[in-house]
């Protein structure tokens, strides 16, 4: 690892220098690169979108490489990595994202889904809301629940 900033592409103040942090998760063996807050240790631009340019070398090649904020890159595959299914340690008042890409061969005619949640939900589906601050049921019955039942079929695309 040559090269690793965080921030704001083209701003050096608002960019944190992360070469060293990641030169020292390499050498402990950890090869998954995380573009976030977390890892800078501090937001380098609030409120403003932000990259990891990574400058490196593999096999003799040099490599530069950009990640989006809040994504992460296997260095020993060269691929993205899921987004992590647990929440973070604090989890109070935070908002958490899953995103699932699906290839169509063709648009279904329906595509019910049966969404429950714990808390409100949003969905989105090709940048297109379907749905805003879904319902949730709380209680102290295990064996009653609730979801919203959405036809998701007109917002799904060919590809």
């Amino acid at each position: 690892m040559t090269k690793a900033r965080y921030g704001v592409s083209g701003d050096p103040a608002k960019q944190v220098d992360l070469t060293k942090t990641i030169q020292q998760e390499l050498a402990g063996g950890n090869f998954t690169i995380r573009a976030d807050n977390a890892t800078a240790g501090r937001d380098p631009a609030h409120g403003t979108k932000k990259t990891l340019e990574l400058e490196y070398t593999v096999d003799g090649q040099a490599v530069q490489r950009s990640l989006a904020e809040d994504t992460a890159l296997d260095l020993a595959t060269g691929q993205l990595v899921a987004a992590e299914t647990k929440p973070p340690a604090r989890a109070a008042n935070r908002w958490i994202c899953f995103r699932k890409v699906v290839r169509l061969d063709e648009t279904p005619g329906q595509a019910v889904a049966r969404i429950a949640a714990d808390s409100k939900y949003w969905l989105w589906i090709n940048g297109e809301r379907v749905v805003f601050e879904g319902q949730l049921k709380r209680g102290p019955t295990p064996d009653d629940t609730y979801y919203d039942r959405v036809d998701l079929a007109q917002y799904l695309r060919r590809g």
